[in-house]
């Protein structure tokens, strides 16, 4: 049934809303003149109404025809057509005292719904000015134009019978449609909201490149010209301090910078995963060691508890990516003395991630926007480290790749714990 009701109306993936909402009015109207022929002749109307009947079934053929054969499709000459066909109804069946205004209800919801939402008002301004016309003509050359009923019973059988038909079809448009309606408008959503998205991240990386990324240059420029004009000016320790600062200058940008890259690889689905077995404290080590220098500036220690025969299957610099980023985080906002500790749980086919750090914490204004690209999450960090709320984004994203989850727990001054998880290995 379904299929057969697709052939007539055309498929979702080969013709637009609006055009099998046609297919289906076109095809609905051969339906009805040939109903209403037969149905006329049994009440027995006029020989010239159903000789009507018979042209407007051909014409509604040629309209079906060029809609769902060539694709190609007039509303405004459907609704032209179908008002003409209905003035001659409306003379055949006692005008406002017959079937016809049950009918023109039916005509009316058509025709808004094979038209786009820029045609409305022109079609129901077609349809007032029509029923305007054939009233005025009713109230005043009715004797002329009006024909009767051949008795009492066959107009009270045809108002039921116009009623009860009108009432079907518009319920099988309603439910051929509504679910179409419903699935166009999610897609116009989805699509929006993926609009939205991109316009949040383009915004994001400009202001990125603009502040966050321009800003250490300035930086690395101003100490480079200070030893490079002043340098016999300088004691030896002194240089060593201003190289200290360089290098940690350009180690920060450097990062900012990959993470940069690696996020617009993963915005423009460049980034493919390659996973493959391998023991999780290694690659926990490989991840914490270009960070050891900054924890270790910081006085603070970074444990990893992982234990040493655990077995994860996932790729391994995207793991590494968010490991560096986490620990990277942890230490730029904890105090002083603090600790960071990495460990890992079995939870079945997966290996739950943890960690922990005994930082600041995070108040709930930026805990809750952490993954949202248009909110404002960076901050400083405890010795006045530079933020700008990408790594944790980045992390997640790279987790949703990997089919894990990831989620944070933070509190002001009660640290932050970051967990994820990864696929457990079977070898």
């Amino acid at each position: 049934m379904r299929r057969g009701v697709r052939n007539i109306i055309g498929k979702r993936d080969k013709f637009t809303i609006e055009n099998r909402i046609f297919n289906a009015a076109s095809f609905a109207g051969i339906l009805i003149c040939i109903i209403a022929f037969y149905w006329n002749s049994s009440i027995g109307l006029s020989l010239l109404l159903n000789t009507v009947f018979i042209v407007f079934i051909f014409a509604y053929i040629f309209l079906y025809y060029r809609s769902r054969i060539q694709k190609k499709y007039n509303s405004t000459f459907f609704v032209i057509l179908s008002c003409i066909l209905l003035s001659v109804v409306w003379f055949s069946t006692e005008g406002s005292q017959g079937s016809t205004p049950i009918i023109y209800i039916l005509a009316i919801a058509t025709f808004v719904s094979i038209a786009k939402a820029k045609h409305h008002l022109k079609f129901l301004l077609i349809t007032t000015i029509n029923i305007a016309i054939l009233i005025f003509l009713e109230i005043h050359y009715s004797d002329q134009l009006m024909q009767h009923y051949p008795s009492a019973s066959s107009k009270q059988m045809d108002m039921y019978f116009s009623f009860i038909f009108t009432f079907l079809i518009s319920y099988i448009f309603h439910s051929l449609f509504k679910k179409d309606y419903d699935k166009e408008n999610d897609i116009i959503r989805i699509q929006k909201q993926k609009v939205d998205e991109l316009n949040a991240t383009k915004d994001k990386l400009f202001s990125i490149i603009s502040h966050d990324l321009k800003s250490p240059f300035h930086g690395v420029i101003g100490l480079a010209d200070l030893l490079n004009n002043r340098e016999n000016q300088f004691s030896q320790q002194e240089i060593h301090e201003i190289s200290s600062e360089l290098k940690l200058s350009v180690d920060n940008s450097y990062k900012l910078l990959e993470n940069l890259l690696e996020w617009a690889r993963i915005q423009q689905g460049l980034m493919e995963t390659n996973p493959c077995s391998g023991y999780l404290n290694t690659i926990v080590n490989s991840s914490i060691e270009p960070i050891a220098i900054n924890a270790m500036n910081k006085e603070i220690t970074i444990v990893n508890e992982v234990n040493k025969e655990c077995k994860v299957f996932t790729d391994n610099n995207m793991t590494k990516t968010v490991i560096r980023n986490l620990v990277t985080n942890s230490v730029k906002f904890t105090n002083n003395g603090g600790f960071v500790h990495i460990s890992a749980q079995e939870r079945g086919p997966q290996i739950e991630v943890k960690v922990m750090d005994s930082g600041i914490g995070m108040p709930d204004d930026i805990k809750n926007n952490l993954f949202q690209i248009d909110k404002k999450t960076g901050r400083s960090g405890t010795n006045g480290e530079p933020s700008t709320g990408l790594g944790l984004i980045l992390c997640k994203e790279l987790i949703d790749k990997l089919d894990g989850e990831f989620k944070v727990e933070s509190a002001p001054g009660q640290g932050t714990t970051v967990i994820f998880t990864l696929t457990n290995s079977d070898d």
